[in-house]
């Protein structure tokens, strides 16, 4: 039988730890190891998470999440990892559902598994990734272009350590999920897809993502620009396709030189590519890029406006 280690990076993380440690304890089927990493911690995580049976490693200095699980795949000797979150959860059919794969006796090297993306406050699902299972076995590298992965690869640790683990540039930081399946899948390693939803990402509107969304907007152009240096044209037009939907999230939260410079990366890329949108944005795109973007946040939030009131 194969083995499996539950992987939890974590700061600051004592106020979620018992919701995360109730979904453990509701498995089927047990870890063979828990391991926490605690990137100094200011408060009691380390406390808990022990007091939980969690093995703990402490930091001796903040270096984030990427660190932190290059250093929990270090100390772990089971066959297989699996990262998650301190504030996120797993579903009582997590073990059931890994045991299969990890048990296979063909198994992958990595397996997307599904979750819920969740509002912590009201508990509505916001999104359930469906992944397109034929177009990842048909180019695993365009695949993970086009689809944001987040923490929800179940993977073999042999794997992990021939990938190189989370790349640890600090400009990479706030996207370092997506940044690592990229990576692995520059690599001839074996993936596929596990449908069925086995654990829940929470969603917090005072989240990082939310209140400090340059991090990532930045990080994720950093990401592209690093990218086509290492790929052909075949999948220019994949990374332009990431560069515009990157200038959308920067106009959404007012971020301007940030699609000025998501625009222009698409520009010297691929010059003649615009986004895949209505044929008035086009036409406004043309004469002046930016605005086109300022006008369409401007009409969007001007509509929900409207819905918001006729809904009252």
């Amino acid at each position: 039988m194969s083995t499996l280690a539950l992987c939890i990076p974590a700061y600051n993380a004592e106020w979620s730890l018992n919701a995360l440690f109730s979904s453990i304890r509701k498995q089927a089927i047990p870890f063979n190891e828990i391991l926490l990493y605690n990137d100094c911690s200011t408060d009691n995580t380390a406390g808990m998470a022990e007091e939980f049976g969690a093995v703990v490693i402490n930091g001796d200095k903040n270096k984030g999440c990427s660190y932190g699980k290059n250093q929990l795949a270090a100390i772990a000797k089971s066959d297989w990892l699996f990262f998650i979150d301190s504030d996120d959860e797993l579903l009582p059919n997590f073990s059931e559902v890994t045991s299969k794969w990890i048990n296979c006796r063909e198994a992958p090297g990595l397996v997307l598994l599904g979750y819920s993306y969740v509002n912590f406050k009201t508990g509505a699902i916001k999104y359930e990734p469906k992944y397109d299972r034929e177009a990842l076995l048909k180019n695993q590298l365009r695949f993970m272009i086009k689809n944001k992965i987040v923490n929800s690869s179940l993977i073999r640790r042999d794997v992990f350590y021939s990938i190189g683990g989370f790349n640890l540039d600090p400009k990479i930081l706030y996207v370092e999920d997506r940044a690592f399946s990229i990576k692995a899948a520059m690599t001839n390693i074996v993936f596929d897809i596990e449908p069925s939803v086995c654990f829940k990402i929470n969603f917090f509107p005072e989240s990082m993502s939310t209140a400090k969304p340059r991090r990532w907007l930045t990080a994720s152009l950093y990401l592209w620009e690093e990218l086509i240096k290492k790929v052909g044209p075949e999948y220019e037009e994949d990374i332009c396709e990431q560069l515009f939907e990157n200038a959308v999230w920067a106009a959404k939260y007012k971020c301007w030189n940030i699609v000025r410079k998501s625009l222009a990366t698409a520009k010297r890329i691929k010059p003649d590519q615009q986004p895949k949108t209505s044929r008035l944005f086009l036409l406004v795109y043309n004469i002046f890029p930016v605005g086109a973007f300022y006008i369409r946040e401007w009409v969007t939030k001007i509509i929900k406006r409207k819905s918001a009131l006729i809904a009252l």
